[in-house]
């Protein structure tokens, strides 16, 4: 289902009582989600996490805030970035690096992924 051909959500929000609004096909839903303001109701996708030795060094999701009264209502990316700091050998530098190199590619996927989304409006 593209995204022009969406499915819609009822949510419930603090301000506006029942809010029904087009859903996309990549947002995993919206149970068992506590009330908020309107503006702050919001789509979310699948996380892509990069993690090293057990520690978490980003994730990745696609996400749209249909009602934001501040920033962009159109589907983008956050990103957030983990804060991994300790001494490393040459073996350890090594496997971070292929991790960051395959992070790499997931990122280049979702902005594909984005672009694709962007274009169908």
């Amino acid at each position: 289902m593209s995204e022009s051909e969406s499915r819609t959500v009822t949510v419930s929000t603090l301000d506006h009582g029942d809010v029904t609004t087009a859903e996309p096909d990549w947002c995993l839903g919206h149970v068992d989600v506590r009330p908020e303001y309107r503006c702050d109701t919001g789509h979310m996708g699948a996380a892509h996490e990069a993690t090293y030795r057990d520690h978490e060094l980003a994730v990745a999701a696609l996400v749209q805030d249909p009602f934001a009264e501040l920033g962009s209502r159109d589907v983008g990316v956050v990103v957030e970035m983990g804060s991994l700091s300790r001494r490393m050998g040459p073996t350890e530098l090594r496997e971070l690096a292929a991790v960051l190199v395959d992070y790499a590619e997931t990122l280049n996927d979702l902005a594909v992924r984005l672009t694709t989304l962007r274009s169908e409006r």
